[in-house]
């Protein structure tokens, strides 16, 4: 029988249109920002996960399994900085998707496509 994140997932390939992606957090996140050096690019598209959700489904806290991705801003910094693999979410967390020894799996969901 399939978990409830494989169903989540799955949904989320199809349904969704392949809005969806999912990772680890490296050693760089904090409790203000998921870092994924796997994200890193020398091509610029911080829109990439604008308005997505990102989720920490084995998060801590249940207070921060769920977040945001804002639209990019260097100044704040909030958004997706494609330049160095971290997404800065709507909020902050309590604790870190990082936790000093290991990272936490991620999941980002997009929104529906409009057709």
């Amino acid at each position: 029988m399939a978990t409830l994140t494989q169903i989540r997932q799955q949904f989320a390939r199809v349904e969704m249109m392949q809005q969806f992606a999912a990772g680890t957090a490296t050693s760089g996140s904090t409790t203000g920002l998921l870092e994924d050096i796997s994200l890193k690019s020398t091509i610029a598209k911080n829109d990439l996960y604008e308005g997505w959700h990102l989720l920490r489904p084995a998060a801590a806290a249940a207070g921060d399994r769920l977040r945001q991705i804002p639209t990019y801003n260097s100044v704040g910094p909030v958004g997706f900085d494609v330049a160095n693999g971290k997404m800065y979410p709507d909020r902050v967390w309590t604790n870190s998707p990082w936790n000093g020894a290991s990272g936490e799996a991620y999941e980002l969901h997009g929104q529906p496509c409009g057709f």
